[in-house]
């Protein structure tokens, strides 16, 4: 019986271990006193927070919570507050109001911290004296409510940007406010800022959320503002993509598997469960608990044999009232794997086709070939020390093998020296060489050696 083996030839080195790090998650930042202007976002975009994107709430529904990030209409037009929002200009500038929309600065687009859109005001010349006024929210005498939102400060050399945030029993910007606070662009850097504030509902009545936009005004500055949420005390705020690409594999590879990050940068307990819509994807661990201020991670494993460009789903749930249900879609593509009954390769064209050659591995002409030849498959030893839990080498195409395969080739076992250009014979106690056999380009298989 014929089986399909392709060859892996790897040196290895160990040199302890190696633990990868999450890094944080950084919002784009831009420069001071940079011309802000509307743009028209890409037809197609990747949302950092998972959320409710459609239309604009203009009733609530639910007691106590209220979410809006502000993300909705099409094209890059400049629109007005969302259904249910009023918007109070600057009385002596009609011009000078919140708006809807994605601007840009010299460099490229700003990207807002869910989608394209927030809500910006930007400077016209004067001082600001502009409101954003939400819908009412229903709350209880007592009760513990938690604000938050992204916002980002654009400041100019004269003025900087200040924004009051006032909770309101009506949307009359003349009533008196059960509470109040004040944010203001002391560093200038440019970049989205989380504001996390709790106050406690002085009765039982609707309430909203006033946007005082002072201060600042200054033409080519603003103040952006996006993620907007109310919350009964503490929750969960899910930070994640809503798009996961698993890369590319061979029709008789093993699985392919990514990571799938996430974060919570509220302040409660983020619980969140995965449910894969396809027999392709498989999702490990199925649920999981993250705490306030930590990253969390879940293993995405493609396993197909069909040949092609590959789009599956997964359902997500979690306890994040804002993104209680979304979808996750995967991309992934499976290209038909080269097979042949035999392998004779001399490296002089380049490729060779269908082979993999890991990083540090290449097909050059530097050092020579075998019997004076052009080229040799080279590997080097650096990457083994870099990354000592991989094998560095190459893996060839699949071969359709008898009982009784024959593995021969010329290799040479150098070490060199960047800095001098010399060369010698590597001490035979240092390297390792591994020859070995799979049918399905893993891991694992036959050694051969």
């Amino acid at each position: 019986m014929l089986k399909k083996f392709f060859v892996t030839i790897a040196s290895m080195m160990a040199l302890g271990s190696f633990a990868g790090t999450l890094e944080p998650l950084v919002y784009p930042p831009i420069q001071d006193s940079v011309s802000l202007e509307p743009v028209k976002h890409p037809k197609r975009q990747f949302i950092k927070k998972a959320a409710h994107v459609g239309a604009p709430q203009e009733l609530i529904s639910q007691p106590g919570f209220y979410f809006e990030n502000f993300e909705y209409g099409e094209g890059g037009e400049l629109l007005d507050l969302p259904d249910g929002w009023k918007s109070v200009a600057n009385p002596s500038d009609n011009n000078d109001v919140w708006r809807i929309g994605t601007l840009a600065n010299a460099e490229s687009m700003i990207a807002g911290t869910s989608g394209s859109k927030y809500a910006f005001i930007l400077g016209t010349g004067a001082p600001h004296d502009s409101w954003a006024i939400s819908p009412l929210i229903d709350m209880e005498e007592g009760e513990e409510y938690e604000i938050s939102f992204f916002h980002m400060f654009v400041s100019g050399e004269r003025r900087i940007e200040k924004l009051e945030i006032v909770i309101l029993p009506t949307q009359d910007i003349t009533a008196k406010p059960i509470t109040r606070f004040n944010v203001q662009d002391n560093d200038r850097t440019g970049k989205w800022y989380q504001f996390i504030q709790s106050f406690v509902a002085k009765s039982d009545g609707q309430f909203c959320v006033g946007l005082h936009s002072t201060g600042g005004g200054e033409t080519n500055t603003g103040t952006l503002l996006d993620d907007l949420k109310v919350t009964h005390g503490h929750s969960p705020a899910l930070s994640a993509s809503t798009y996961i690409d698993m890369g590319e594999k061979l029709d008789l590879d093993v699985a392919i598997e990514s990571a799938y990050n996430f974060y919570n940068y509220g302040t409660a307990p983020l619980e969140i469960s995965f449910e894969p819509l396809c027999q392709e994807i498989t999702v490990s661990p199925a649920s999981l608990t993250v705490e306030s201020g930590e990253y969390g991670s879940v293993n995405f494993k493609f396993d197909s044999h069909e040949a092609g460009d590959f789009t599956g789903d997964v359902k997500v749930k979690t306890n994040d009232l804002a993104a209680e249900e979304f979808i996750v879609r995967a991309f992934a593509k499976v290209e038909p794997a080269r097979i042949t009954d035999y392998v004779l390769e001399d490296c002089e064209n380049g490729g060779p086709e269908g082979w993999i050659l890991d990083m540090g591995v290449v097909n050059t002409g530097d050092y020579g070939g075998y019997n004076s030849s052009d080229r040799a498959i080279y590997t080097w030893s650096l990457y083994c020390m870099l990354y000592p839990e991989y094998l560095i080498g190459f893996k060839t195409h699949y071969v359709r093998m008898g009982e009784n395969p024959v593995f021969s080739c010329q290799y040479r076992l150098f070490d060199s020296n960047s800095f001098t250009g010399d060369s010698y014979y590597t001490a035979a106690e240092k390297p390792k060489i591994i020859l070995y056999g799979t049918t399905d380009f893993g891991p694992h298989g036959m050694n051969f050696m």
